[in-house]
């Protein structure tokens, strides 16, 4: 059987609010947390281990780091993963997270996530899905839909569902994406984070380098298109031999 051990170097504030941010489509929720855990200074405070996932090992400024890792600013605890969690191994990682919460008793728990451009017309459009009333009302002045129907997979899913079973109040929040990595799909993702939680957070670099990112995306389709063209118009030409 699986072994998850969440280990904490300090005590956790009563009643917290958990962000979760595990890999997703575009990166979305890596990119938005680590920008965040480097722009406004979160405190590492623990990290998570799984057996199952001992061989990895992330390195950053020269030092080795464990790939989840666990973060506080004030009230607001971070769940950060750099790796992604095998769909074998999601039951069990579920079951030993949702253990941790009925022990800290959160007061919310914010779910980060992703989905694919074709789900919506809007270019980084964010859907949400939520328990509470109060925050439906505060995501409507900022005219963010709450999806109606769907299919969700992963992590993330899995959590809300088990949050909703054991009413803890959850929010999750899924940014349209269209690149690998979309740096602007996690901003999108900050902006509206920052109006709910007033995180002090200014995601006008992020925005830069996703501008960038994407520009150079787009370049590179392009030129992929005009060499699948090239490459389609060669073959249709009448061969030299037969």
């Amino acid at each position: 059987m699986m072994a998850v051990e969440i280990k904490l170097e300090e005590e956790l504030p009563e009643k917290p609010i958990i962000i979760e941010a595990f890999p997703s489509k575009g990166y979305v929720s890596t990119i938005a947390s680590y920008y965040l855990i480097k722009e406004n200074n979160w405190k590492q405070i623990g990290c998570i281990n799984v057996d199952e996932l001992d061989g990895f090992v992330v390195v950053h400024e020269s030092k080795v780091m464990h790939p989840m890792r666990i973060y506080r600013k004030d009230n607001l605890i971070l769940l950060f993963s750099e790796i992604i969690i095998p769909h074998p191994l999601i039951p069990q990682f579920r079951g030993a997270v949702m253990k941790w919460f009925k022990e800290i008793k959160p007061s919310k728990v914010v779910l980060l996530a992703s989905m694919l451009g074709k789900e919506t017309t809007k270019e980084h459009e964010i859907l949400a899905l939520t328990t509470e009333e109060d925050v439906k009302k505060k995501l409507k002045k900022h005219n963010i839909e709450t999806l109606t129907e769907g299919v969700l997979t992963g992590v993330s899913s899995t959590i809300a569902l088990n949050c909703y079973d054991n009413q803890i109040p959850y929010l999750a929040l899924m940014v349209e994406t269209q690149y690998v990595p979309d740096a602007l799909a996690a901003a999108s993702l900050l902006h509206l984070l920052d109006d709910l939680f007033d995180l002090g957070v200014d995601v006008s670099k992020l925005e830069e380098t996703g501008k960038q990112l994407e520009k150079k995306f787009t370049n590179l389709l392009d030129q992929l298109k005009n060499t699948q063209e090239k490459y389609h118009g060669t073959q249709n030409q009448t061969p030299m031999y037969r």
